[in-house]
């Protein structure tokens, strides 16, 4: 079947809030996918910094985001600033922009980088 679909991408998010046994299974058959070689298969695993994911992956390459603070709370902070000012064209400005100002930095400051 996988030389008919091409170019495979896949996309898992939150590997870090499943069980070790699952992981383990889940990645170990995924990355057996991705060295079949029968096109440009391209697999993503997006995870919290959690050793036993890590030690499943130590040979593949990586990119932390938490290596990458100022960079990551600027588009966070982007991004929310963007969804308030539609907030605020929606509302036809009811709300003070001291008051949106303040809701912005909290929303940056409260995600923590993710």
């Amino acid at each position: 079947m996988l030389p008919s679909v091409g170019n495979l991408r896949i996309v898992i998010d939150g590997v870090d809030e499943w069980d070790l046994s699952t992981v383990r299974k889940l990645l170990t058959d995924l990355m057996r996918l991705t060295t079949v070689d029968c096109g440009s298969h391209k697999l993503l695993i997006s995870s919290r910094d959690v050793s036993h994911i890590s030690r499943l992956l130590c040979k593949k390459p990586t990119l932390s985001l938490s290596e990458e603070i100022l960079p990551v709370r600027a588009a966070i902070r982007a991004y929310a600033h963007a969804r308030i000012s539609d907030l605020q064209d929606q509302m036809s400005d009811a709300l003070d922009a001291s008051v949106l100002r303040a809701i912005e930095e909290r929303l940056v400051e409260k995600s923590n980088g993710t």
